[in-house]
Order: structure tokens, then C-alpha cells, then sequence
């Protein structure tokens, strides 16, 4: 037997997916989740939309004063 073969088959490698499967199930979760309040946050408050593209430009204008 290869030492792939060996590695995949024992018990460590089956940890290492499924820590590897829930941190990506996390990561996914509360992304969605603060995509989702983003969006809420919108649709309750456009302007902070609008503060927050026009904010960049100010502050590099201030910066060149």
C-alpha cells in the first residue's frame, strides 16, 4: 500500500475533511448572514449606500489639501 493511501485512510485525515468541511459550512453560513443584514440595512437606510461610495472621495480630497 502506498503511503497515500496510507494518509488518507487513517483517522487524522478524515478529521482534517470534516474540520475542513465545517469551517467552510461556517464561513458560508455567516456570510450569507451578514450579506443578508447588509441588505436589510439598505433597504432600511439607502444613504449609508451613498455615504459610503462618496466617503472615499472626500477623504482622498482632504488628503491632497
Amino acid at each position: 500500500m502506498s503511503s497515500e493511501n496510507k494518509d488518507f485512510l487513517s483517522p487524522n485525515s478524515i478529521n482534517n475533511t470534516c474540520q475542513q468541511e465545517n469551517f467552510l459550512s461556517e464561513f458560508l453560513q455567516e456570510t450569507l448572514a451578514m450579506t443578508k443584514r447588509l441588505f436589510i440595512q439598505l433597504w432600511r437606510r439607502p444613504s449609508s449606500l451613498i455615504a459610503g461610495i462618496v466617503q472615499p472621495f472626500i477623504e482622498k480630497k482632504q488628503q491632497m489639501n
